[in-house]
C-alpha cells in the first residue's frame, strides 16, 4: 500500500494490487484539502493510467465545504474514476453524498456503505 498523503484529519493510500484509493477524512473537509487530494489522485492516474476504485471514509466527516464538493463532483464526472464506495454515517453527510452522486451523473457507479467489508466486496465485483 503506498501512503500519499497525511494530516490530522485526513489520510490517502493507493493499492497498487487492487487498485482502490482508500480516502479517510474527519471534521470539515475544505477546498485546499480537496486540491491536494485531486493533485494526489492525478500523480496515481498519471503512473498507473487505469481508472481508480475508491473507497471514502467520511464516518467521521461533519461537512465538506462547497468549493470542494464541487471539485469532487467535476472529479467524478471524468472517466478517471470507476467505481467509488462510500462509507457514511451521519444524515449531514449523506446528504452531501447524495448531491455528489446527482451532480456527478453517475449513480450507477457509486454507492453508499455502512459496512468497510461491504464496501470492498462491491468495489470489486
Amino acid at each position: 500500500m503506498q501512503q500519499l498523503c497525511e494530516t490530522d484529519h485526513c489520510s490517502l493510500r493507493y493499492d497498487t494490487a487492487t487498485g482502490i484509493v482508500y480516502h479517510w477524512f474527519s471534521g470539515e473537509h475544505t477546498k485546499e484539502e480537496a486540491e491536494k487530494i485531486l493533485a494526489f489522485l492525478s500523480e496515481i492516474l498519471k503512473k498507473y493510467d487505469r481508472p481508480l476504485l475508491a473507497l471514502i471514509d467520511a464516518r467521521e466527516a461533519t461537512m465538506v465545504q462547497a468549493q470542494a464538493r464541487k471539485l469532487y463532483a467535476d472529479f467524478m464526472k471524468s472517466d478517471n474514476l470507476d467505481r467509488a464506495a462510500f462509507l457514511v454515517s451521519g444524515v449531514v453527510m449523506r446528504v452531501v453524498v447524495n448531491m455528489v452522486f446527482s451532480v456527478s451523473g453517475k449513480k450507477d457507479k457509486m454507492r453508499m456503505f455502512k459496512d468497510k467489508k461491504e464496501a470492498l466486496r462491491w468495489l470489486k465485483s
